[in-house]
């Protein structure tokens, strides 16, 4: 069978019932796939050899670890539901590229405080007064911890202005599996009500990447880094370690099914165990030092 994979993709797309972003992600992986074979590729490509020479020129030409694993687990995915249905014999047996465990990064609170800081000099959004919009969504990504997709999809009906909650069903969320309730501070319900009616409340009306590169320049308007680990990730972290710090349960706020998968989230120097320094002798220094 000689179909082509952006014909399997569509199929899968529909039976998996892919959100917008992941069938992007899969296109994308789709078109890096075809630049390195010169051609379209077909479902006969799923094969050990070709896609190990592909994750190893991917790799040759600079991509990050952590690129080409995610790459490579959508096209992996793919292959296995063409073998579930047939379309071919063998089964993918290679494994993904290991990547370094990184430290989570958060933002300390003077950091989170210049972030703020710094959406009060946002341009508009829309119509929308950027310091109006981005304060907001700064403001709700805090309280609840939330992924940037989820909020984005936060419709009006989902907000309680008077009882300080927010409601984000289960089709904007990641998995979509449950809905979520939050409660939010008054601050935020504040920023909230200033925003119109007419549209979501965080309506972004230019493209997606837009919204990245926004955030990128608002970022380094308040000094802050801007680089892959520091989008809009790094508040979810932020607000999972320092829950955590105070006491909180990061594992129930965030949703994770176990506290295995919240560990990648917390910031060791928020909520991380006492430096060994702080509990250890000093050998070869007195005592009264």
């Amino acid at each position: 069978m000689h179909f082509a994979l952006s014909d399997l993709l569509a199929e899968y797309a529909g039976s998996a019932l892919l959100t917008a972003n992941t069938l992007r992600l899969h296109q994308t992986g789709l078109h890096h796939f075809a630049r390195f074979l010169g051609r379209i590729p077909t479902v006969l490509d799923l094969c050990d050899q070709t896609v190990c020479r592909y994750i190893s020129s991917r790799i040759a030409v600079g991509k990050s670890r952590a690129t080409v694993r995610g790459e490579c687990a959508k096209l992996l995915a793919l292959w296995r539901y063409a073998a579930r249905h047939r379309y071919v014999e063998q089964w993918p047996s290679l494994k993904l590229p290991r990547q370094p465990e990184r430290a989570p990064l958060a933002w300390t609170r003077p950091e989170l405080d210049r972030l703020f800081a710094a959406t009060q000099l946002a341009g508009p959004v829309g119509n929308v007064p950027g310091f109006l919009w981005w304060g907001a969504l700064a403001s709700c990504l805090w309280d609840t911890g939330e992924r940037i997709g989820a909020m984005l999809g936060l419709e009006w009906y989902g907000v309680d202005l008077a009882g300080l909650t927010l409601v984000l069903p289960a089709e904007v969320r990641k998995g979509r599996a449950c809905d979520r309730i939050y409660r939010i501070a008054m601050d935020t319900a504040e920023r909230l009500s200033r925003l119109p009616r007419d549209r979501r409340p965080f309506f972004w009306p230019y493209h997606e990447s837009t919204l990245y590169n926004r955030y990128k320049r608002l970022l380094e308007r308040a000094g802050l880094p801007s680089d892959r680990r520091s989008k809009f990730h790094r508040i979810r972290r932020s607000t999972a370690s320092h829950y955590a710090a105070a006491g909180g349960d990061a594992t129930e706020l965030l949703g994770h099914s176990s506290r295995a998968v919240t560990r990648l989230y917390l910031d060791p120097r928020l909520c991380g165990p006492p430096p060994a320094v702080d509990l250890l002798f000093r050998p070869g220094v007195p005592e009264d030092t």
